[in-house]
């Protein structure tokens, strides 16, 4: 009976697969250029990052696998609101796939929701709609005018209702991109190792 407590490979595919997302990330910075584009951002991560999430709970599927991918996220996004998010649904991942099941598609799909939905709060909402005085304040005066100005009228969109409306959307982004995962494991992940027992 194969082990569940998690190996040093096991740890180091985490984090290898976890660095995906900084390509991701970086890919989505032209999203900064209006503050209508600024608040996609959640909803872009969310259609993409499923990939990762799915390769990890399919390929890993150890205890502890997604908590250490959410801290390695919560701590590259060096935004302390956005930070202790994902450690929370980090933990909650954790207890979600306890329940079903380390590789359980129907887990990984709940739990990559939420984190991103998390990710949506803690990244966005929280500095746009709640902190964003506190925000402004924080902005070095190297930042430019033009970011300043979208990151402003990015929050005061959303300011009354928009940012529940905002939220509601990247979690349906998010079903997409769990659908987008899923795909992605089916076709090389489970289909390799269905070979590779089919050579056994």
């Amino acid at each position: 009976m194969e082990s569940n407590r998690l190996k040093t490979k096991d740890i180091i595919t985490v984090v290898l697969l976890s660095l995906i997302n900084i390509v991701i990330f970086m890919s989505g910075t032209f999203l900064y250029a209006t503050p209508i584009t600024v608040l996609l951002m959640p909803i872009y991560y969310a259609l993409l990052e499923g990939m990762v999430v799915f390769t990890i709970g399919v390929k890993v599927r150890k205890r502890g696998a997604m908590l250490i991918y959410c801290m390695i996220q919560g701590i590259v996004g060096f935004y302390l609101p956005y930070t202790l998010t994902y450690f929370l649904m980090g933990i909650i991942s954790e207890i979600i796939l306890s329940k079903t099941g380390y590789d359980n598609i129907k887990g990984l799909t709940v739990s990559y929701i939420l984190q991103q939905v998390g990710l949506c709060f803690g990244s966005t909402v929280y500095p746009y709609v709640f902190a964003l005085k506190k925000t402004m304040e924080m902005m070095s005066v190297k930042e430019s005018a033009n970011l300043k100005y979208v990151m402003t009228h990015a929050g005061s969109s959303i300011m009354n209702w928009g940012w529940i409306v905002l939220m509601i959307a990247t979690a349906a982004i998010a079903f997409i991109g769990s659908l987008l995962g899923k795909r992605v494991v089916r076709k090389h992940i489970i289909k390799a190792e269905g070979a590779c027992e089919d050579e056994n």
